[in-house]
């Protein structure tokens, strides 16, 4: 078994960038700040650790610009109406997740990042536990398919911003100030982005080849399917330009390893 394709969307620089590993050793070289570390990082983080630090700068700056433009209106707008904390709450989990719009209405959401992973298979190839995990019984495409997101629901989002009240209200009522309205503005964005951030959580699912039909499964399940190791190369062949030699190398349980 192989893992053979990686593709990642709304990630750091990327926006959608897809990997295909070699049966043996993939190499990824490029210039300093070209996103190699960026990339090994985040397979890292899904494949080997318990729990992943996710933050701001990991999301496009693109992306979270657009949607803290827009959301820093629904906070004010209801801040505005100094409501108590509970219904202010309510009403901004509301607004963004579409909870009482009618059908249709889409969601203010950032588009979260997601990494979809297919591993190929031989028929007559001992599978293991990934076994649990086909969906699609096609013997022209011999593949399982897999997809790690990192999400924000009502629920957390709702949390989240219960920790973040006192504060965030804090930052809001700094604006009524003449004096530096830009900078006050530029915290309470960032403030509103960081409670956003704060309520990202992990989930993953075994998906069919379109990653249509999905089923979600246990984070450490997930885990236990893959091996991951990375060795890492620099040869510096200018004062501007370091080149990386990352070698991916991975095999699925006791066979798949990646190097970078």
């Amino acid at each position: 078994m192989k893992l053979k394709k990686v593709s990642i969307q709304n990630y750091r620089r990327f926006i959608e960038t897809s990997l295909s590993l070699a049966d043996d050793v993939t190499l990824l070289a490029g210039a300093n700040n070209s996103g190699k570390t960026s990339l090994i990082e985040l397979l890292e983080n899904i494949l080997n650790s318990s729990k992943t630090e996710f933050c701001v700068s990991d999301i496009p700056v693109t992306l979270s610009k657009e949607w803290v433009d827009q959301a820093y209106s629904i906070f004010i707008n209801h801040f505005e109406k100094n409501d108590d904390r509970e219904k202010t709450i309510q009403a901004i989990v509301n607004d963004l997740f579409c909870l009482d719009a009618a059908p249709g209405k889409e969601k203010l959401l950032i588009l979260p990042t997601v990494v979809q992973l297919r591993v190929d298979y031989e028929t007559n190839e001992e599978i293991g536990d990934f076994a649990d995990y086909i969906m699609d019984l096609d013997l022209n495409h011999c593949s399982i398919y897999f997809e790690y997101s990192f999400e924000v629901t009502s629920t957390t989002f709702s949390q989240s911003l219960d920790k973040d009240f006192e504060k965030l209200k804090s930052r809001y009522e700094k604006l009524s100030g003449e004096k530096d309205q830009n900078t006050k503005m530029g915290f309470f964005k960032e403030k509103i982005l960081g409670t956003y951030v704060s309520s990202i959580i992990e989930k993953c699912y075994f998906a069919d080849r379109q990653f249509q039909n999905k089923n979600e499964m246990e984070l450490s399940h997930f885990r236990k399917l893959f091996n991951l190791s990375i060795a890492l190369n620099k040869n510096f062949t200018s004062k501007k330009t370091i080149s990386f030699q990352i070698i991916l190398k991975m095999h699925v349980l006791s066979t798949k390893n990646l190097h970078n």
